[in-house]
């Protein structure tokens, strides 16, 4: 999605990818990071537009100017999306859908006001077309195979079935927005933004928990378990009071009220129910870091996300939280001409920088005990399911190298800059061996000799890569893949076509037990950093 001319960004646009596990937008205050999320929240009804598409039972122009029977934009009081600076210039919104149907890519460009929609442009594959949609069935809404009559300029016409676009705006039209202001439960009740607050979340969370829907239940243990877990509490539960108007949490046998908890573990529980409550497939949340300690902050993106069907957006001013959790980090920053900008970030091959940002402060931190570095982002994910899954959570702080350029060797300063922070460093790295037996890679070569050097522990893995050691019946529940669908231990999911991209790892993970790991080389080596981090003082 591109915006133009919306709000303070001005008219070169600025983009924000879709469609990836975790994106992270940081910059300072008023740079427009909250307004880049809640660009998706004011778009809804024009995207849940988009979607509908497919119920209409006739012919219609998609460049004829639409006023939609209600507001336009989720839009405050007395608030606009009209550029200040530029009070002339229509606010323009792009999308561009990618879908395996014949046709690679549209692109649909719209003139957003608070009053009406109206479609300005549509290209297909490049190509700028005129664009009608036609319903090839009258005998029923939603039944018809709605296509996009698409005569080319200077060619002939081209029809684009709808159904996998509106699919794409439809999981956007569910995206949920919580803004960075969190302190929900003093208040009768209501919403604020997407977020449920005081006796309304109260009460439709006893509604769910008391109900009679097994999924609910099993999906409200899930989130109970996995705040025990990361809280350390040995048996933990959440109960509404009588009459409504607080949280009861049963910790460890003991009833407490939540302020005898505290704010951090409110927060938690706050947006938790509330995700609970919405399903929602898009979370858009500004500032995550809020009210919490660094070693919960990765925690709490984690287990929102496992409760979000889709995507996780998120906006702060933590570099290093952007970096240990995001696939795609955006910096968010004003033009000399006051407009508000972002661009990707690239990341710093510099290791101790990371660390810096991430809050770790060497052996003076003793929140911390260890370093493991993996190879990317993605990876950060899965080896802190499995640690915790060989009790360890919060005493390891993982990094991730970047792929390529900090594990294939010959980067011996920035890896030693290492040894300045903590005297017990771990790596765990793919291996990329391509069968049973087989050499590493030789650039992973290069780089297991150099920690070894260095006195950092390493293990190569013995199969190809993290994923060929995650349980491929798992895989094929979580993630809705083809029955009986099986990873080879050398073999690459995107080679079988099997829709699992890398960054669905943590998720097959964390529903995975532990014992199916547990005796592999990599579930050694796990256990190897467990009882040294354990059993030290």
């Amino acid at each position: 999605m591109t915006l133009r001319n919306y709000r303070a960004f001005g008219p070169a646009g600025v983009r924000l990818p879709l469609g990836v596990p975790f994106v992270a937008t940081i910059g300072v205050n008023n740079s427009g990071k909250s307004s880049l999320l809640k660009s998706l929240f004011e778009l809804r009804p024009v995207l849940a537009h988009l979607a509908s598409i497919d119920a209409y039972t006739s012919t219609g122009d998609l460049f004829s100017e639409r006023h939609l029977g209600g507001p336009i934009l989720n839009l405050g009081p007395g608030e606009r999306v009209h550029s200040e600076r530029r009070p002339g210039a229509a606010p323009r919104v792009t999308f561009e859908v990618e879908a395996s149907t014949g046709i690679t890519e549209l692109t649909i460009i719209l003139a957003v006001s608070t009053r009406s929609i109206r479609l300005e442009m549509v290209t297909v594959d490049g190509d700028r077309t005129q664009a009608r949609y036609v319903a090839n069935n009258s005998s029923g809404l939603g039944m018809m195979p709605v296509t996009i009559e698409a005569p080319l300029v200077g060619g002939s016409a081209v029809e684009l079935e709808w159904a996998p676009f509106a699919a794409a705006f439809q999981q956007l039209a569910s995206a949920m927005y919580v803004p960075a202001f969190r302190n929900a439960l003093g208040f009768d009740g209501g919403e604020y933004y997407d977020l449920q607050i005081g006796k309304e979340l109260l009460s439709n969370f006893g509604q769910m928990k008391n109900g009679n829907d097994p999924e609910t239940g099993d999906a409200i243990v899930r989130m109970s378990d996995g705040l025990r877990e990361i809280f350390g509490f040995k048996t933990f539960e959440i109960a509404v009071s009588e009459p409504v108007d607080h949280f009861i949490f049963f910790v460890d046998g003991v009833q407490r009220r939540q302020s005898e908890l505290g704010a951090g573990l409110a927060q938690f529980v706050i947006l938790a129910v509330n995700i609970l409550i919405k399903s929602p497939s898009v979370l858009l949340l500004d500032e995550p870091e809020l009210n919490l300690h660094a070693r919960l902050q990765l925690e709490f993106l984690v287990l929102m996300s496992s409760l979000t069907s889709g995507s996780v957006l998120f906006a702060t001013h933590s570099l290093g939280l952007a970096r240990s959790a995001a696939d795609v980090i955006l910096v968010a920053s004003k033009t000399k001409e006051g407009d508000c900008t972002v661009e990707d970030y690239s990341a710093t091959t510099s290791i101790s920088a990371t660390l810096g940002a991430m809050g770790y402060g060497g052996q003076n931190d003793h929140a911390y005990k260890a370093i493991l570095l993996v190879e990317g982002v993605t990876d950060v994910r899965v080896a802190r399911e499995f640690l915790s899954k060989a009790g360890v959570r919060g005493e390891v702080v993982i990094v991730p190298l970047g792929g390529d350029d900090l594990t294939s060797g010959g980067r011996d300063v920035e890896l030693e800059e290492l040894t300045r922070l903590s005297d017990r460093i771990y790596a765990l790295v793919d291996s990329e061996r391509l069968a049973k037996g087989g050499a590493p890679s030789a650039p992973r070569v290069l780089f297991e000799e150099t920690c070894r050097n260095l006195g950092i522990q390493v293990h190569l893995t013995e199969r190809r890569a993290i994923e060929n050691y995650l349980d491929s019946a798992v895989a094929t529940d979580v993630l809705g893949l083809s029955s009986g669908f099986k990873l080879g231990h050398f073999e690459r999911p995107k080679d079988l076509q099997s829709g699992w991209k890398k960054g669905d790892n943590w998720r097959v993970a964390r529903h995975m037990k532990w014992i199916s790991v547990k005796n592999t080389d990599v579930g050694k080596f796990v256990q190897r950093i467990a009882r040294e981090i354990l059993e030290s003082p």
